[in-house]
Protein backbone atom coordinates (compact mmCIF):
# COMPACT_ATOMS: atom_id res chain seq x y z
CA UNK A 1 0.00 0.00 0.00
CA UNK A 2 1.27 3.56 -0.31
CA UNK A 3 0.30 5.37 2.57
CA UNK A 4 0.04 8.89 1.01
CA UNK A 5 -2.02 7.70 -2.19
CA UNK A 6 -4.56 5.37 0.07
CA UNK A 7 -5.20 8.13 2.81
CA UNK A 8 -6.95 11.75 3.36
CA UNK A 9 -6.02 14.14 6.40
CA UNK A 10 -9.27 14.69 8.13
CA UNK A 11 -8.06 16.71 10.39
CA UNK A 12 -4.41 18.61 11.48
CA UNK A 13 -3.46 20.58 14.61
CA UNK A 14 -0.08 21.30 15.94
CA UNK A 15 1.20 21.35 19.63
CA UNK A 16 3.57 23.09 20.62
CA UNK A 17 6.09 23.16 23.58
CA UNK A 18 8.80 25.39 24.79
CA UNK A 19 11.28 23.60 22.05
CA UNK A 20 9.46 21.58 20.23
CA UNK A 21 6.17 20.51 18.98
CA UNK A 22 4.23 17.52 18.07
CA UNK A 23 1.66 17.80 14.51
CA UNK A 24 -0.93 15.57 14.94
CA UNK A 25 -3.30 14.54 11.66
CA UNK A 26 -6.13 12.25 11.59
CA UNK A 27 -6.16 10.06 8.66
CA UNK A 28 -8.68 8.42 6.62
CA UNK A 29 -7.99 5.98 4.64
CA UNK A 30 -10.59 4.83 1.84
CA UNK A 31 -11.93 1.91 3.30
CA UNK A 32 -12.75 4.40 6.07
CA UNK A 33 -10.52 2.95 8.50
CA UNK A 34 -8.82 6.16 10.54
CA UNK A 35 -5.70 6.46 12.55
CA UNK A 36 -3.55 9.01 14.21
CA UNK A 37 -0.54 10.57 12.66
CA UNK A 38 1.48 12.27 15.23
CA UNK A 39 5.17 13.69 14.14
CA UNK A 40 7.07 15.07 17.32
CA UNK A 41 10.38 17.48 16.58
CA UNK A 42 12.23 18.86 18.85
CA UNK A 43 13.06 18.80 22.89
CA UNK A 44 9.33 18.25 24.71
CA UNK A 45 9.40 18.29 28.64
CA UNK A 46 7.81 15.75 30.58
CA UNK A 47 4.79 17.85 31.40
CA UNK A 48 4.83 18.74 28.43
CA UNK A 49 3.98 15.37 26.94
CA UNK A 50 1.30 14.93 29.56
CA UNK A 51 -0.27 18.75 28.11
CA UNK A 52 -0.08 17.25 25.10
CA UNK A 53 -1.73 13.54 25.62
CA UNK A 54 -4.56 15.84 27.26
CA UNK A 55 -4.89 18.43 24.76
CA UNK A 56 -5.20 14.67 22.34
CA UNK A 57 -7.47 12.61 24.18
CA UNK A 58 -9.83 15.45 24.74
CA UNK A 59 -9.84 17.04 21.11
CA UNK A 60 -12.88 15.34 19.66
CA UNK A 61 -11.41 15.30 16.25
CA UNK A 62 -8.69 12.68 17.72
CA UNK A 63 -9.72 11.03 20.81
CA UNK A 64 -8.28 8.77 22.99
CA UNK A 65 -8.92 5.64 21.07
CA UNK A 66 -7.85 6.15 18.03
CA UNK A 67 -4.65 3.98 17.01
CA UNK A 68 -2.06 6.20 16.49
CA UNK A 69 1.06 5.88 14.49
CA UNK A 70 4.28 7.80 16.07
CA UNK A 71 6.57 8.88 13.24
CA UNK A 72 10.31 9.43 14.47
CA UNK A 73 11.59 9.82 11.05
CA UNK A 74 14.46 12.54 11.56
CA UNK A 75 13.51 12.67 14.97
CA UNK A 76 17.04 14.06 17.02
CA UNK A 77 16.93 11.91 20.07
CA UNK A 78 20.49 12.86 21.56
CA UNK A 79 18.28 15.74 23.28
CA UNK A 80 17.05 12.94 25.52
CA UNK A 81 18.84 10.78 27.68
CA UNK A 82 18.11 7.00 27.62
CA UNK A 83 16.57 7.19 31.09
CA UNK A 84 14.70 10.59 30.08
CA UNK A 85 13.21 9.38 27.14
CA UNK A 86 12.28 5.71 29.06
CA UNK A 87 10.13 7.53 31.78
CA UNK A 88 7.80 9.18 28.90
CA UNK A 89 6.42 5.63 29.13
CA UNK A 90 5.12 6.69 32.75
CA UNK A 91 2.63 9.25 31.35
CA UNK A 92 0.61 6.26 29.79
CA UNK A 93 -1.11 5.30 33.05
CA UNK A 94 -2.57 8.67 33.06
CA UNK A 95 -4.77 8.38 30.03
CA UNK A 96 -6.70 5.27 31.21
CA UNK A 97 -8.85 6.13 28.48
CA UNK A 98 -5.82 4.89 25.80
CA UNK A 99 -5.43 1.31 27.36
CA UNK A 100 -5.45 -1.23 24.96
CA UNK A 101 -4.33 1.62 21.76
CA UNK A 102 -2.62 0.41 18.90
CA UNK A 103 0.53 2.39 18.69
CA UNK A 104 3.32 2.02 16.16
CA UNK A 105 6.61 3.64 16.02
CA UNK A 106 7.86 4.52 12.80
CA UNK A 107 12.07 5.03 12.85
CA UNK A 108 14.83 5.53 10.86
CA UNK A 109 17.83 5.14 12.90
CA UNK A 110 19.16 2.18 14.87
CA UNK A 111 19.25 4.36 17.60
CA UNK A 112 15.62 5.40 17.22
CA UNK A 113 14.61 1.34 16.97
CA UNK A 114 16.48 0.23 20.17
CA UNK A 115 15.22 3.61 22.03
CA UNK A 116 11.28 3.05 21.34
CA UNK A 117 11.92 -0.72 21.76
CA UNK A 118 13.02 0.31 25.80
CA UNK A 119 9.85 2.64 25.75
CA UNK A 120 7.84 -0.78 24.42
CA UNK A 121 9.50 -2.80 27.00
CA UNK A 122 8.89 -0.15 29.87
CA UNK A 123 5.63 0.06 29.01
CA UNK A 124 4.99 -3.40 28.75
CA UNK A 125 7.27 -4.58 32.03
CA UNK A 126 5.22 -1.74 34.27
CA UNK A 127 1.84 -3.04 33.10
CA UNK A 128 1.06 0.23 31.38
CA UNK A 129 0.61 -1.24 28.11
CA UNK A 130 0.31 -4.71 26.46
CA UNK A 131 3.56 -5.14 24.44
CA UNK A 132 1.23 -6.57 21.84
CA UNK A 133 -0.45 -3.32 20.94
CA UNK A 134 3.47 -1.47 20.36
CA UNK A 135 4.94 -1.90 17.15
CA UNK A 136 8.38 -0.68 15.92
CA UNK A 137 9.67 -0.40 12.20
CA UNK A 138 11.28 1.02 9.84
CA UNK A 139 8.37 0.39 7.23
CA UNK A 140 5.32 2.50 7.29
CA UNK A 141 3.54 0.52 5.60
CA UNK A 142 3.97 -2.56 7.52
CA UNK A 143 2.82 0.11 10.36
CA UNK A 144 -0.26 1.08 8.79
CA UNK A 145 -1.34 -2.21 8.25
CA UNK A 146 -0.80 -3.37 11.04
CA UNK A 147 -2.55 -0.72 13.07
CA UNK A 148 -5.83 -1.38 10.66
CA UNK A 149 -6.19 -4.66 11.05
Amino acid sequence: MDVRKAVETEASARFEGADGFVDLEAWRFHAGERILHARPMGYLLHEELVSMMSFLVDDPRFGATLPTLWNFRDFDFTAYSASEFRTHAFILPRFPDRAGTKRAYLVDSETAFGTLRMFQGTASGFSFEDQDNMMVSYNIEELVEWLIR
